[in-house]
């Protein structure tokens, strides 16, 4: 029931974007219901063509291998086609709250 469903659905490649803890509100906004999550800034199109967060930690650019139906789910399996990294440390959301991995 997801709005984001559709595109997902019919996608042949994605990217994903590992976040920093500057990116919290951008991680919110994705996560809300909101119509157009793209259009408000926080991203641009990388060289294949593909919409990735800005100053991200890590892209990870995908051809879609193949999608399996898990419940309610799609899961979409991605094929690596391209990826980068740079220094630094990783948003993540653990118990309902934003924080990141201490090392």
């Amino acid at each position: 029931s997801a709005n984001c469903f559709p595109v997902f659905a019919r996608c042949d490649r994605f990217a994903v974007s590992v976040l920093r803890r500057e990116h919290v509100a951008l991680a919110r906004r994705f996560a809300s219901k909101i119509a157009d999550k793209f259009s408000p800034g926080g991203l641009y199109t990388s060289e294949s063509g593909l919409p990735v967060v800005e100053n991200a930690l890590a892209v990870v650019e995908c051809g879609v291998y193949d999608r399996h139906l898990a419940g309610d789910h799609v899961i979409v399996v991605g094929e690596v086609r391209r990826a980068w990294s740079t220094a630094g440390t990783p948003l993540v959301y653990v118990r309902r709250t934003f924080t990141a991995v201490v090392t």
